[in-house]
């Protein structure tokens, strides 16, 4: 789903491929964790660039993904890339990209027109997709009935009846941000209280979102 959004912006910009540098927005789209890759979209191919300490790792987390092996630098490996993609008009984004590596980049490859395109993952993140309600109930774990910090939700329609409250769900908060949006900054539950639209729930606990 997140791909098929990104693609549907290819269309819109006419481009022939997007570059993805930045480190949440390549974990996002892809599923890889590791510190050091770079993802080149296009309509049809999906593939992510890395170096030999990462490629069982892309393998596990990035099945979706062509993994590209980086054997020196991966301003070398770009042309071949490019090249082989077809690649004339290619999105990049512009506000994680330095002066000094996109002068790299347009040294290395020849007869592409690279076209700056600031938040358009960042768009996309914005809007959660159909897996992430599922994903925060699913982290909602059933607690035995005599816990007196147990909560009841919807008992009269037999769902989610024992979840945990509110304020046990923010020592899991931290990594089950970073599987729906990551580099956004964890909040308290004080503060998901006042907002109950950040997470879906309600004074009681957790909620569906409608």
């Amino acid at each position: 789903m997140r791909l098929i959004k990104l693609r549907e912006t290819l269309t819109e910009k006419d481009l022939d491929a997007f570059l993805v540098s930045q480190p949440e927005n390549r974990r996002y789209l892809s599923g890889f964790s590791g510190s050091a890759g770079w993802l080149l979209i296009t309509a049809g191919r999906a593939l992510l660039a890395t170096d030999f300490r990462y490629y069982e790792q892309v393998g596990r987390e990035a099945p979706d993904f062509e993994l590209a092996q980086i054997k020196t630098k991966f301003s070398d490996l770009l042309p071949e890339l490019l090249a082989d993609l077809g690649v004339a008009r290619l999105g990049f984004e512009s506000q994680h990209v330095t002066v000094d590596q996109l002068d790299t980049w347009r040294h290395e490859v020849d007869g592409v027109e690279w076209v700056p395109l600031k938040d358009t993952v960042e768009g996309i993140r914005s809007i959660k997709d159909e897996a992430e309600p599922k994903l925060l109930l699913d982290r909602a774990l059933p607690l035995d009935q005599k816990d007196d910090r147990q909560v009841s939700l919807n008992r009269r329609a037999g769902r989610y009846q024992t979840l945990r409250p509110l304020q046990l769900l923010e020592r899991r908060q931290v990594a089950l941000a970073s599987e729906l949006a990551p580099g956004l900054k964890p909040v308290g539950p004080d503060e998901l209280l006042a907002n109950p639209a950040v997470l879906g729930i309600d004074r009681q606990g957790l909620r569906e979102v409608p």
